[in-house]
């Protein structure tokens, strides 16, 4: 049963699993454990993935877009919330694993200043949400004309690049 605050269970949804250290979706021990509006936690990828592809919470269906999603993350990191929801231990949460490549996207490179796209040393770093780094530039037309991130085929839109800021540069 969840606790009072959540949003209770749809009977045609995932089942809950036993213990709260277990993902309902992959159904093994969480992987940077992430919550949703609803209230339930998965694993990152996994609600990530299942939200991209069904647009709801796998457990009360209630709908959920992605871009909904990556804005309650956001919020969420970004909040006291956060913070007194991982107690009073000063645990710094990892962000979550970048998205693995897929084999039909582009080669990365093996240096992480240079844009998979144009080769070169990055120039106006920005990431995507699925974790990569391009040439502000490189990426923007991409994303304009393919509606995906080059390296792990996700769709994302114009909206989601992000500057990366170095105050070492």
């Amino acid at each position: 049963m969840p606790p009072p605050d959540m949003i209770p269970p749809d009977s045609r949804g995932i089942p809950l699993p036993e213990s709260t250290n277990i993902c309902p979706l992959c159904t093994n021990n969480l992987a940077n454990p992430t919550a949703i509006p609803s209230g339930y936690v998965f694993c990152y990828t996994c609600i990530h993935h299942h939200v991209e592809e069904f647009g709801c919470c796998p457990i009360t269906l209630i709908k959920i877009n992605i871009d909904e999603l990556r804005r309650f993350l956001e919020w969420w990191y970004s909040s006291e919330f956060s913070k007194r929801a991982s107690g009073d231990n000063d645990i710094e949460m990892p962000p979550p694993d970048m998205i693995p490549p897929d084999s039909r996207g582009i080669p990365l490179p093996e240096s992480t200043n240079i844009c998979p796209l144009c080769t070169n040393n990055l120039a106006n770093p920005t990431a995507i949400p699925s974790g990569y780094v391009f040439c502000y530039t490189c990426i923007h037309h991409h994303v304009e004309e393919f509606g995906c991130c080059p390296i792990t085929l996700i769709k994302i839109n114009i909206d989601e690049l992000r500057r990366v800021y170095n105050s070492t540069m």
